[in-house]
């Protein structure tokens, strides 16, 4: 039977409760059977409540553990505790985590980190009708949907519809692909963290240049659509996000938590899977807004696109393609990247590179002429760039074409 525990600790400081919690290792590796712990300061110290599994698992970890550490640190204090049946408790639905994320503090890998622990905590186990009544948004068992880490040569790789919702994290390759994704093949730059979503009745296409290795997230298409309803949307939400791949860090980091260390409760998983939803779906409809007043449209896009390439070697400033857009600076920065998922001075690196790598395979000019060829200000400055793109040195992307 769960019971909730309320510990009120007289003379308590903030600097006590983060010692204590960082002995133990709690916030990094939970106790077996704890659900939920939540600490605040009173006036004369410090109040802890927690929801447990059950009273022995309570004590066994107060005696245990929790005493031993307090008095390893000497932080021994007057202590009370009161502990009680748990009749129930509501956590926060599938569809309402998102905007809880969003306003996290620190930046977006940050947020997604602690995020991802965060669900873990809100995703409380659910019981039978004859002991107590946790309530959770959802209580099937997950058994439809999987998480592994794939490897992909190069190659042309073509997939029949597969009935299920898909999400590839690429874990690591940097390069252009063509892929389609159901809406059509579409020339990309892809990198680690991009996300690539398929739906259920689509066939995909992935035509790459380089290996990848990647996180598949496989979901039966009845789960998803369980998910997405609860998180407030349909599957056909999601369709806008198959033109191209995708970033959001949080739904990165959920992925690659369910590939590395899947949660023994399923109700965990299908909480982590359910955020991985409501996040997708915000995005969605994200796109769809900007879909209704499009700026960047493919005939701007395609003469900057021609602008960049055709003035590598000198150079173009932000302000003359947004002016070859036709769009004020800060609308461009913003279209751009949301066309490219790259900000312009990294697409236009990008471009640089594969004007050398092009060079160094067909060519048999100096490094330093490639250099400048490609626009680069010295031909150091093209080896770190190259190298740390490619994974190869320009040397050694030269030597393997005479190898070959």
């Amino acid at each position: 039977m769960a019971v909730v525990t309320t510990l009120d600790i007289a003379g308590l400081t903030a600097e006590d409760y983060s010692r204590i919690l960082d002995r133990i290792g709690v916030e990094r590796r939970p106790a077996g059977g704890i659900y939920q712990h939540i600490a605040h300061a009173t006036d004369d110290g410090y109040r802890i409540i927690e929801i447990w599994d059950d009273k022995a698992g309570l004590e066994l970890f107060l005696q245990d553990t929790l005493f031993p550490a307090a008095q390893e640190l000497q932080v021994q204090r007057e202590m009370s505790i009161m502990t009680q049946t748990l009749h129930n408790i509501f956590v926060p639905r599938i569809g309402e985590l998102t905007a809880l994320a969003n306003d996290a503090p620190g930046g977006p890998v940050k947020r997604a980190k602690v995020w991802a622990s965060r669900i873990e905590d809100a995703a409380i186990d659910h019981r039978s009708p004859g002991g107590t009544c946790v309530r959770t948004p959802g209580t099937t068992m997950v058994t439809a949907a999987s998480a592994k880490r794939l490897f992909f040569p190069a190659g042309d790789y073509r997939h029949a519809p597969a009935g299920v919702v898909q999400l590839r994290v690429i874990r690591s390759g940097s390069s252009y692909a063509e892929i389609d994704l159901g809406r059509g093949l579409r020339r990309v730059f892809t990198r680690p963290g991009d996300l690539l979503l398929s739906l259920p009745e689509r066939a995909t296409r992935f035509k790459i240049e380089e290996p990848r290795e990647l996180t598949m997230i496989t979901v039966d298409s009845a789960l998803a659509s369980r998910l997405l309803v609860s998180a407030g949307g349909t599957p056909e939400d999601l369709v806008i996000l198959t033109d191209r791949p995708i970033r959001d860090s949080l739904v990165a980091e959920l992925c690659r938590r369910l590939e590395g260390d899947s949660p023994a409760n399923p109700i965990v998983r299908e909480w982590a899977l359910g955020l991985v939803f409501a996040n997708l779906l915000r995005l969605g409809h994200a796109r769809q807004r900007q879909q209704k007043s499009p700026v960047l449209t493919s005939q701007r896009f395609d003469r900057v696109l021609a602008t960049i390439d055709g003035d590598l070697e000198k150079g173009v400033s932000i302000d003359h393609l947004a002016g070859i857009a036709g769009i004020p600076r800060r609308a461009f920065t913003a279209a751009f990247r949301e066309a490219t998922q790259l900000p312009v001075h990294q697409f236009i690196l990008r471009r640089r590179v594969d004007r050398a790598v092009e060079l160094l395979e067909n060519s048999d000019l100096p490094l330093a002429e490639i250099a400048q060829h490609a626009g680069f200000t010295h031909q150091a400055h093209m080896n770190r760039v190259v190298t740390r793109l490619k994974g190869l040195s320009p040397g050694r992307l030269r030597s393997r074409r005479r190898d070959g």
